[in-house]
């Protein structure tokens, strides 16, 4: 099974994350008896800024209508060495991002995420800033200096005042240059930041880019709550205050599910049938006690599992212990 994951920086800008998980042989489609179990997310009244507020939709706004390039660290959950991106967008066009090889950038195969997909809308960034104002505080929290460029520094506070995230939008241009996940002791546990950024005077396509990864057509509700109907796997929440953002179509009749809190966004692929463990090379047992769990040795942080007649894969750079709850939430087969 070929996934492709489309993963919102905070809601406001878009990057791709792709892999390939192999080995699903069909099964008869048929309604489990947890597909239609949600996990409603409570929802958290806190107040907001309303100058954050028009901060960040600003941003959003910006990262619709500005072609930007630039070198970015992106720095994962699992505490390893930050990675070096090759970042280009081009509004109308899609992102193209690529690892930074060793004697420069190298677009050839970089993953492009397309700003229309096929028979569907073109994503907006405003689900995601819903949510993240809905589920958090958000307030000015003063300025910064990145890159030479004065920024105005956002933040993103739990019930009990204490920062969960933090955002940077450069006063130039309008675009979010950095964003911090943070802990309770305020330290980074991950994020992405631009260490150089070029505003191009004409919206040039990025030579050498092929396309490697897409998002699937997106599913209205109609077509999501027929998934529901039939069986499938479609939950309206997630643990950890995930709400259901939206679905695609995934590769093999598999789905695509999104869910987010405004801060960190979750991909569930759905796809009916039986994993066969022998074909996906490179990935090992996950340590989770609600069952047998694979997950990717490297690259993208994937989780794979079989549960009642569908494979489950997960997708997001949230720590490993976040992606325990969903799994307990979605059990695996015992065997």
């Amino acid at each position: 099974m070929i996934v492709r994951g489309r993963i919102p920086l905070a809601g406001v800008g878009v990057m791709v994350l792709g892999a390939s998980l192999g080995g699903c042989s069909s099964a008869p489609a048929g309604p489990q008896p947890w597909a239609a179990a949600t996990v409603v997310a409570a929802s958290v009244d806190i107040p907001d800024d309303p100058a954050a507020v028009a901060l960040l939709r600003a941003a959003a706004r910006s990262a619709e209508q500005t072609s930007f390039d630039g070198v970015a660290l992106w720095s994962p959950s699992d505490g390893s060495a930050p990675l070096r991106l090759i970042v280009v967008h081009r509004p109308g066009q899609g992102t193209v991002t690529a690892l930074e090889a060793p004697t420069g950038s190298d677009l050839a195969h970089g993953q492009f995420a397309p700003d229309a997909p096929a028979a569907g809308s073109p994503p907006s960034a405003l689900p995601f800033l819903y949510l993240l104002v809905r589920r958090f505080g958000v307030v000015m929290a003063g300025s910064d200096t990145l890159m030479g460029r004065e920024t105005d520094v956002v933040e993103a506070r739990d019930e009990r005042g204490d920062p969960e995230g933090r955002f940077w939008i450069d006063r130039g241009t309008g675009l979010m240059v950095k964003r911090q996940l943070i802990d309770t002791t305020s330290r980074q546990v991950r994020g992405m930041e631009f260490v150089s950024l070029h505003v191009p005077a004409a919206a040039e396509a990025p030579a050498g880019a092929t396309v490697t990864a897409t998002p699937g057509p997106r599913l209205d509700d109609v077509a999501v709550a027929r998934l529901r109907t039939e069986g499938w796997v479609c939950p309206q929440g997630l643990p950890g205050g995930l709400d259901f953002v939206e679905a695609h179509e995934a590769d093999a009749g598999g789905v695509q599910l999104v869910y987010s809190d405004g801060l960190d966004v979750v991909s569930l692929f759905v796809q009916r049938g039986r994993l066969d463990r022998d074909a996906m090379p490179g990935m090992v047992v996950a340590p989770f006690a609600a069952g047998a769990v694979l997950r990717s040795a490297s690259g993208a942080p994937t989780w794979v599992w079989q549960s009642s007649g569908s494979v489950l894969t997960v997708m997001t750079d949230a720590p490993e212990s976040f992606v325990e709850r969903i799994v307990g939430a979605l059990p695996p087969d015992q065997t």
